[in-house]
């Protein structure tokens, strides 16, 4: 008998013990911490997550040899030996249908750019999607960033029916379901990251295949001048709505003579945007409220995810000018007021300086990219709309080959590494055990 139990004891921890290979043989991390402090990677390495392993936001990425000069690259990380780390799991064309029926959001988010200069971008203070009413505490100009502006939107929200003008928040028009009691997810990159978690962003790599209501994402290497810390996600810092005609609507930041503009997609723009999000918008007339939004919530209490206050970044175009600096408010989460554009300036000469750190930037640009000539608002709205990120193609990357990994790179971060060597191992201890045992439970039953 004692025989026996061994047996199957032993049988049992080949058949429950943790294989963190999958039939891919593509090695695996839990998270872009453990990611960033590995060492020795080559190929392709999955991460099980973004912040923490089954956080629905891990991806598979290519390791290479430096930052690469695009969009994708924009999103990447760098690994503890001088590596880049760029995403290669993410879908590439629209995950989702758009809408079936005709959206009001274009003109909703337009009462915005008409409030003119009564609205600024401002991370200090709080907007309409916290628990008060803003036109008795605040005097205009009023307080927004990227991420509130595309927010209150998101909210079917307009202008006048929120608390700039208002004494209480009313839906109006279409809208997004943030949840029971939320009215918001945060800044950009966790509006990004929202959006990836549920099957609904994609990278774009110049298509510009979008629908009005779709979210357009920008990305830098130092997201709001906190590094490369892989805590935003894919480097994002900035959002603006798509509302159809190769326009974009968003806030970016003092230097745009208003809260809110409208802007047209240039090619620079178009060609920097690293995501795309399709929200699931819900039809205003159909809602069983009537359209009613109950009294805000409060907004988020928790504290800029930076180390240090961010620096605002450039807005979606090249600008030779710089925004006034001022870090993202705890209640109101705030983006860098700037074009992307002057990101991609900055960007490059942060990297050619070191090409194995980050570059301290501050916008949308690749880092390598070369400064671009002063340009307008509107044309440093345009260049933030080119870079794309896309959770699509994360299970077409994830059933690709395994292409030249090196089994036997340090992990950080109690990252775990699998192989077929480790699979093949188990599978034939595991079948000697299972005949042990089956003989030692013969050798029983005969006495």
């Amino acid at each position: 008998m004692r025989r026996l139990l061994a047996a199957l004891a032993a049988t049992c921890l080949i058949a429950f013990a943790p294989l963190t290979a999958r039939a891919d043989s593509i090695p695996t991390v839990k998270d872009i911490k453990a990611l960033m402090a590995s060492k020795g990677l080559s190929g392709k390495v999955r991460t099980e997550g973004h912040n923490a392993a089954g956080d629905g936001g891990g991806t598979v990425w290519e390791i290479v040899g430096g930052k690469p000069e695009s969009a994708d690259g924009n999103m990447g990380v760098p690994t503890a030996d001088g590596k880049w780390a760029v995403p290669v799991g993410i879908a590439d064309s629209p995950t989702v249908s758009a809408a079936g029926f005709d959206l009001d959001v274009a003109k909703r988010a337009r009462t915005f750019a008409d409030a003119g200069r009564n609205l600024i971008w401002d991370s200090q203070r709080k907007t309409p999607l916290a628990d008060m009413i803003i036109h008795d505490k605040y005097k205009a100009p009023y307080a927004l960033t990227c991420s509130s502006f595309v927010s209150m939107v998101m909210n079917g929200w307009d202008y006048s029916h929120t608390t700039y003008v208002a004494n209480q928040n009313t839906r109006v028009g279409d809208y997004v379901d943030f949840g029971q009691g939320k009215n918001q997810v945060g800044q950009a990159h966790e509006i990004a990251s929202w959006l990836f978690k549920q099957g609904r962003a994609w990278t774009d790599n110049g298509h510009g295949d979008w629908q009005a209501g779709d979210l357009l994402f920008w990305s830098q290497p130092n997201p709001e001048g906190a590094g490369t810390t892989g805590v935003y996600f894919g480097n994002i810092y900035h959002v603006a709505l798509y509302i159809g005609d190769n326009k974009v609507i968003h806030s970016w930041g003092v230097q745009s003579g208003a809260g809110v503009v409208v802007e047209n997609v240039d090619e620079f723009m178009r060609g920097e945007v690293t995501l795309v999000g399709r929200p699931k918008w819900n039809d205003f007339a159909d809602s069983a409220d009537g359209g009613t939004t109950p009294t805000p919530s409060a907004q988020p209490t928790s504290k800029p995810t930076a180390k240090s206050s961010p620096k605002p970044t450039a807005s979606p175009k090249a600008s030779s000018s710089k925004p006034a600096t001022s870090s993202p408010s705890a209640t109101s989460p705030g983006e860098p007021p700037a074009s992307p554009g002057d990101a991609a300036a900055s960007a490059s000469a942060s990297t050619s300086a070191s090409a194995s750190t980050p570059s301290a930037t501050s916008g949308s640009g690749e880092a390598t990219a070369t400064a671009s000539p002063t340009k307008a608002p509107s044309e440093v709205a345009a260049a933030a709309a080119a870079a794309p990120s896309d959770p699509g193609r994360q299970d077409e990357a994830a059933a690709a080959p395994q292409q030249g990994v090196n089994t036997s790179a340090t992990v950080g971060d109690d990252g775990l590494f699998s192989s077929a060597w480790g699979i093949g191992l188990a599978v034939v201890l595991g079948a000697v055990l299972v005949g042990t045992g089956g003989r030692a439970l013969a050798g029983v039953l005969k006495r």
